[in-house]
């Protein structure tokens, strides 16, 4: 989050940091606030596949804060390709995870095939910077802490993995005390950074302190969860699955707040929170995604079932497959959306119309199926992961 990421800061007029303090204020503001190393956690001497030291992951040009930008012209998106952000190593599997370092030019990529990489992401040349490999993992989700000092790896197995970036050090931690699941599905690090939302099996959601890794409590819902959204402050929790109806959860009650039926779905498939504006997109098993203004909700009858029945600013209905991807950009002037079920099914919504951008992508463009996306934390590149292990980069240049 960004109150966490200020905490770095020694002035606040300080924007940029070399690569070696910040790895050394990232070591000591863990160690301020860790309280010592997590017991319970089994420690693997699990070696990356390549040794780099931890100033090298975080080696760093860009602002701790990016500036905020002009307003986003809804006429046509202005893209230029670049060297694909993983061409020094191509993925043997589909691409199932692509995410930003939530500071700087650092970009992970994870999939089946047990590995987990490290990219350094300035558009030129794209280095790698280190392969990890997970012998018992295959990986289905991975994400930065929100201060982007570990990266969490998880796949369906009972245990996951914490990578600390700066020692280049693997933890496995076996189990979630107090869960019955055998298998663990999507990681999300809530923005604030306190807690960690993994989704389990018969609609049950584990929470997890971030500092601890111990879980605190769990969610609840019916029928199966297949997809969550945090808030931007970390404090709501937004769950889907089968039904058409999106669960919001109170994350410091951790208790339904409300239920909120979506439009015309069946299943909900996908979910993003908006950082700026409040917009909730939902995407369904039809292809079609809703966006909602939440900004109304509490002032909104609940009916007997504890739901609302909100009207959608304007359902999108470019997609005609299950939506499997959903990602706001930073200053939440843009939304991708794609299904990784049918090749090129990705678009691109201009927000504050919702309407989809016509010129991009066009019947060129090489996507294939998408199977994740991501934006760098100053909107200039967009990262699309897809089932030929390649990750496609592209510069937004109303962002440069």
């Amino acid at each position: 989050g960004r109150d966490r990421l200020r905490k770095l800061r020694a002035t606040e007029d300080e924007t940029v940091l070399s690569g070696s303090e910040l790895a050394a204020r990232l070591r000591r503001h863990k160690t301020s606030n860790a309280g010592g190393t997590v017991g319970w956690a089994t420690r693997k001497k699990q070696k990356p596949e390549e040794e780099e030291d931890g100033e090298e992951l975080l080696r760093s040009s860009a602002p701790i804060l990016a500036a905020k930008s002009a307003r986003l012209p809804r006429a046509a998106l202005d893209v230029e390709r670049l060297k694909d952000a993983n061409k020094e190593d191509v993925s043997d599997a589909v691409i199932q995870v692509v995410k930003f370092h939530p500071n700087s030019q650092l970009m992970l990529t994870a999939s089946l095939d047990k590995r987990l990489k490290l990219f350094q992401v300035d558009g030129k040349h794209n280095s790698k910077v280190q392969s990890v490999f997970f012998e018992d993992l295959p990986i289905l989700s991975a994400s930065f802490s929100a201060d982007g000092s570990e990266v969490y790896v998880a796949g369906r197995r009972k245990f996951f993995y914490i990578y600390d970036l700066a020692a280049a050090r693997i933890s496995k931690v076996e189990g979630l005390f107090g869960s019955q699941d055998k298998r663990l599905g999507e990681l999300l690090v809530a923005p604030d950074g306190s807690q960690i939302a993994i989704l389990g099996s018969l609609g049950t959601v584990n929470i997890l302190s971030a500092k601890t890794k111990q879980k605190v409590g769990d969610l609840k819902m019916n029928g199966d969860v297949r997809c969550a959204a945090f808030t931007p402050d970390g404090r709501g929790l937004f769950t889907g699955g089968q039904g058409g109806i999106v669960y919001h959860w109170d994350m410091r009650m951790r208790r339904c707040v409300r239920k909120i039926v979506d439009e015309g779905a069946i299943n909900v498939t996908s979910l993003a929170c908006s950082s700026v504006g409040g917009i909730l997109a939902v995407g369904s098993q039809s292809g079609v995604v809703n966006t909602y203004d939440t900004s109304s909700w509490d002032s909104m009858t609940l009916g007997p079932a504890g739901e609302i029945r909100p009207a959608s600013r304007k359902g999108i209905m470019n997609l005609t497959t299950p939506v499997s991807t959903l990602r706001f950009n930073p200053d939440s002037q843009m939304l991708v959306a794609a299904s990784h079920a049918t090749k090129e099914a990705l678009r691109v919504v201009h927000t504050d119309s919702s309407s989809v951008f016509a010129n991009w992508p066009t019947s060129g463009t090489p996507l294939h199926s998408v199977s994740a996306a991501d934006f760098s934390p100053n909107s200039r590149f967009l990262s699309i992961g897809n089932d030929r292990g390649k990750v496609l980069l592209y510069r937004l240049r109303h962002y440069t």
